[in-house]
């Protein structure tokens, strides 16, 4: 049932088929511009509805976590200082690029609001001073746009979906000069992993960068829950730079990008990392606990993998594709595109919220329910998923 008819597309002019159309058919649904009126850990209060939250990515349930000596040094500095990075930025600022440089085992890092942005800004300063560009075709959809964006399409190149062979034929094929390679560290509409190791040494034989937004990694993955870079071996990750953010695991809109010092030209030519201005100290402060913290977070990081495997399970039971790796906190159903609006209506009705990724979110052919598990969800909770699932089943895609 629809709960906006602004966003109904038969009211629309607009063909379902196409890009546009496609968008506001998953506007059209209830569980887009949902407005929440009360939360309770991980239930949403939605109108007369009360909702299990599948579709957040505070994967460590921190999103409660502020404390009155983060309070106290946002007063001591200013909710946000109102320069740009051209000129200037807080001492607390610098704290948290530093310790997450070296954290990170990585030269520099640039703090921003939003990994949305940085993808968007990016590759127009990278391209200064790598003028081709190769991606993922699965990579998060602000990347490909970003890269678009700044590359004429002579100079942008993609490959399938974590093929190295392939990737390796497109390298040989294309002529010697500075490259930058992007994907995702785990994909955010699949739940997997890239072979990062396999790839830097890829881009290392061929003069390339490898560009890594990891923002669904970052925080909840990893020994010391750094995410998909600790994976790489410290002497390999000069070839890589690392787009992360703390809005997932810990639920602060904070973003950075970690880079070598040797593409500093390039960092310092993004529009985003130079005109606009670095988070609130606020998000700062509480960012700097929580980075500190995130190697005592590993009880938590063993939650949500455990109900993720638990999910995975109980899908490969009954014989429902799953795009994503067991353990990974994104979990990607399978959806018949037709019949999505259907189990869309009905896992809302029970109580149920997640995120529909149809075409264009994602390649006609792969279209996916998404459900992200989280530390702050209760056992109750994950059975009450795998019940509501259960009567839909039909209308999934089924493993072959």
């Amino acid at each position: 049932m629809l709960r906006n008819a602004v966003h109904d597309p038969r009211l629309l002019p607009i063909d379902p088929s196409t890009p546009l159309g496609g968008l506001a058919r998953l506007r059209a649904m209830p569980m887009a511009d949902v407005v929440v009126d009360a939360v309770e850990g991980r239930e949403l209060r939605v109108g007369p509805h009360v909702l299990v939250d599948f579709a957040t990515g505070a994967y460590l349930g921190l999103d409660r976590d502020l404390r009155d000596e983060d309070v106290a040094e946002a007063r001591r500095w200013g909710l946000r200082n109102g320069w740009s990075r051209a000129t200037g930025s807080t001492g607390l600022t610098q704290a948290l690029e530093q310790e997450l440089a070296a954290a990170l085992g990585m030269d520099a890092v640039r703090l921003s609001t939003s990994a949305a942005l940085l993808n968007a800004s990016a590759f127009h300063g990278l391209r200064t001073t790598r003028p081709v560009a190769i991606y993922d075709q699965d990579v998060h959809i602000t990347v490909a746009q970003g890269i678009r964006a700044a590359y004429p399409s002579r100079d942008r190149h993609v490959f399938p979906h974590a093929d190295l062979r392939a990737l390796e034929r497109l390298l040989t094929r294309l002529p010697e000069g500075p490259k930058v390679i992007a994907v995702d560290g785990i994909y955010s509409m699949r739940g997997s992993r890239a072979p990062l190791v396999e790839l830097v040494e890829l881009a290392r034989a061929h003069d390339a960068l490898l560009f890594v937004d990891d923002v669904h990694g970052f925080g909840i993955t990893g020994p010391n829950g750094l995410g998909s870079i600790e994976s790489v071996p410290p002497e390999l990750r000069g070839s890589c730079a690392l787009l992360g953010s703390f809005a997932k695991a810990a639920s602060n809109p904070v973003a950075f990008l970690a880079y070598p010092h040797a593409e500093w030209a390039g960092v310092e030519s993004a529009p985003a990392l130079v005109y606009s201005g670095p988070p609130s100290n606020l998000h700062v402060a509480v960012c700097r606990r929580h980075l500190a913290a995130f190697p005592r977070y590993a009880s938590r990081r063993e939650r949500v993998r455990r109900a993720s495997l638990r999910l995975h399970a109980t899908l490969a039971d009954r014989h429902v594709h799953t795009a994503s790796e067991p353990g990974s906190p994104v979990v990607a159903v399978g959806v018949q595109d037709a019949s999505a609006e259907a189990v869309v209506d009905h896992l809302y009705a029970a109580g149920i919220l997640c995120k529909a990724a149809l075409y264009p979110v994602v390649r006609r052919g792969d279209e996916v329910l998404r459900f992200t598990v989280t530390a702050a969800h209760t056992d109750a909770h994950i059975l009450r998923l795998e019940e509501a699932l259960l009567p839909v089943t039909p209308l999934l895609r089924r493993t072959r």
